[in-house]
C-alpha cells in the first residue's frame, strides 16, 4: 500500500471515530431525563466535560495532521530538485513533475480536512445542548457565549496561520537552492545559510507560541468553570481539577518531547550533508569547457 493510500485509510478512520463519537454522545445526552436541584448541575457538568474532551481529542488530532504535513513538506525542501539553468534530465523533470502534483493534491485534501472538521464541531455544538427546566441566568448564558465565540476566532487565527506556514513552506520548495557538485558562489552560500537560519528561528518561535497558547487555553479552562444556578459537589469539583491536573502533566510530557525531537532533527541536519548528483547537459558540458571550468 502506497503512502497516499495509507493517509487515506487513515483519514477515513478518523472521521468513522470521531462520527461514532459524536453518535454515542447524542444519544446519551438524547436518552438523559431532565432533572432538578443537585442532580441537574452533576448532569449539566458531565455534558459539558464530555463536549470538552471531544473538542480536545479533536484539536490535537487535527494538530497532528498539519505537523505531519509539515514534516513531509521539509522533507520535500532537502529532496526535491529545483530548476536552475543547468538542465534537469527527463527522469529529474519528471519526478519534480509528480512532487508538485502531489503537493497540490494534498493543499486541496487539506482545505477540505479543516472545512470538514469546523462542520463537524458546529454540528456537535448543535446537538449537545443539554435542556432542562431551569434555564441559566441571562449573565451565564451571557458569558457562556463570550468565551465560545472567543474560542471560535482562536481558532480561527491558529488555522490561518497554519495555512501561512504551508503556503510559504510551499514557496521555500521551489525557490530553495540545493548544494550540488557544482559549487556554489560566496553569496549564494551566505543566502542559503541565512535562509535556512531564518527557518530555523521562524520554528522556534513558532513552536514557543504554540506552547504559550496551550498555556493560556489550559490557564483559561481551569479558571473560568461554566456553571449554573445549581452548584456543584464536592466530589464532581475534586474530579474535575484531577481531571485538568491530568491533562496539564500530558501536555507538559507532550511538549518536553516535541522538544526532543526537533533537537534530535537539528542534531541530524548539521551531520548529514545535503548533496545530490546533477548531471549537466551536454550543451552546458561543452560550454564549461570551452571557458576552461571543466
Amino acid at each position: 500500500m502506497s503512502t497516499a493510500e495509507e493517509r487515506q485509510a487513515q483519514k477515513k478512520a478518523k472521521e468513522a471515530e470521531v462520527a461514532a463519537q459524536n453518535a454515542a454522545m447524542r444519544a446519551k445526552l438524547k436518552s438523559t431525563p431532565s432533572r432538578s436541584d443537585m442532580s441537574l448541575g452533576v448532569e449539566l457538568e458531565t455534558a459539558r466535560k464530555l463536549v470538552a474532551e471531544q473538542s480536545r481529542r479533536d484539536k490535537e488530532k487535527h494538530e497532528e495532521m498539519l505537523r505531519q504535513q509539515n514534516r513531509e513538506l521539509m522533507e520535500k525542501v532537502k529532496t526535491t530538485p529545483i530548476r536552475s539553468d543547468t538542465a534537469l534530465t527527463p527522469e529529474m523533470e519528471e519526478a519534480r513533475r509528480k512532487a508538485a502534483q502531489e503537493r497540490d493534491r494534498q493543499k486541496s485534501a487539506t482545505q477540505e480536512d479543516l472545512l470538514r472538521h469546523a462542520r463537524q464541531l458546529q454540528d456537535m455544538m448543535a446537538s449537545a445542548t443539554v435542556r432542562s427546566e431551569t434555564a441559566l441566568t441571562p449573565e451565564t448564558e451571557a458569558k457562556r457565549r463570550a468565551i465560545a465565540e472567543q474560542s471560535r476566532r482562536d481558532k480561527e487565527k491558529h488555522e490561518e496561520m497554519l495555512r501561512q506556514q504551508n503556503r510559504e513552506l510551499t514557496e521555500k520548495v521551489k525557490t530553495t537552492p540545493i548544494r550540488s557538485d557544482v559549487a556554489l558562489t560566496p553569496d549564494v552560500e551566505r543566502a542559503r545559510k541565512a535562509i535556512a537560519e531564518q527557518s530555523r528561528r521562524d520554528k522556534e518561535k513558532h513552536e514557543e507560541m504554540l506552547r504559550q497558547q496551550n498555556r493560556e487555553l489550559r490557564d483559561k479552562c481551569t479558571a473560568t468553570p461554566i456553571r449554573s444556578d445549581v452548584a456543584l459537589t464536592p466530589e464532581v469539583e475534586a474530579m474535575r481539577r484531577a481531571a485538568a491536573e491530568n491533562l496539564r502533566k500530558e501536555q507538559a510530557a507532550k511538549e518536553a518531547a516535541m522538544l526532543t525531537h526537533r533537537l534530535e532533527l537539528e542534531r541530524i541536519a548539521k551531520e548529514t550533508p545535503m548533496r545530490t548528483e546533477v548531471k549537466l547537459a551536454d550543451e552546458t558540458e561543452a560550454r564549461r569547457k570551452r571557458l576552461g571550468l571543466a
